[in-house]
């Protein structure tokens, strides 16, 4: 699951305007109504997963995280508007991610954001389409020692003495 979660983030990233970056620190992220598509069959997971990460500096601007997009991958849609976003993402078969196709919808402000995720997985003749809807707000600063990100238990790593 975490793997869907940091693909998503970048996206998000992605898609918030220059001047209105998320702000850097420490975010929580929950997922939840996450649903999952196989050979006709619905299987909702019932869990909610809680995820603490950092957003720093350097992935604030939208442009840089773009860049950064997985080789063999494009965006084929980017559409921001009025604090909401669209963005889709194909990925070729030689991808290092666990998907074929992502459409991330939603909505974003400096500190906090909604979105609703469709992952396509598998292959054309038997996809499997994940579904999840994710919110996050900022925290505050990083804990100074820190991961991209944390255990869903929503505490820091210990400090080492």
């Amino acid at each position: 699951m975490k793997k869907y979660l940091i693909c998503c983030l970048p996206l998000l990233i992605a898609a918030a305007p220059s001047s209105d970056k998320l702000k850097t620190g420490q975010w929580e992220e929950v997922v939840q109504n996450m649903v999952v598509h196989v050979d006709g069959q619905t299987h909702p997971t019932g869990k909610t997963e809680r995820t603490l990460h950092c957003v720093k500096e350097e992935d604030s601007d939208p442009r840089v995280v773009f860049s950064k997009t997985q080789e063999h991958c494009t965006v084929s849609q980017l559409d921001i508007k009025n604090g909401n976003f669209t963005v889709k993402q194909a990925c070729s078969s030689e991808a290092q991610v666990p998907f074929r196709e992502m459409t991330v919808k939603g909505s974003y402000t400096p500190e906090n954001y909604k979105m609703t995720y469709t992952i396509v997985s598998g292959t054309p003749d038997r996809p499997a389409i994940m579904t999840a809807d994710i919110s996050a707000h900022y925290i505050g600063v990083c804990p100074a020692s820190t991961d991209a990100s944390h255990s869903s238990s929503g505490r820091a790593p210990a400090n080492p003495q």
